[in-house]
């Protein structure tokens, strides 16, 4: 699997490569380093909280924006927006 992905990587274009090396693996690492246990959260209480409230009192990372790291970061043009 490793080796697959590995390929897969290969095949990305340089400024996705790019952006994949230099902003979603740092923010996967450093997220997946310091996990908060979520098992015992009981979500039904959850269910009418906040979006922007709820990582904040789970001390949950908030995941990256990727609308705007495609518009800035890869410059995706209406033919490559199928790739991403």
């Amino acid at each position: 699997m490793a080796g697959l992905s590995q390929g897969a990587v290969m095949k990305l274009r340089l400024e996705e490569r790019s952006l994949l090396f230099n902003t979603y693996l740092p923010w996967a690492f450093k997220t997946g380093l310091n996990p908060q246990p979520l098992i015992n959260v009981y979500w039904e209480e959850e269910l009418g909280t906040d979006v922007d409230v709820l990582p904040e009192r789970l001390r949950i990372a908030k995941p990256l924006n990727l609308g705007e790291l495609r518009k800035v970061g890869v410059g995706v043009g209406k033919e490559d927006k199928g790739r991403l």
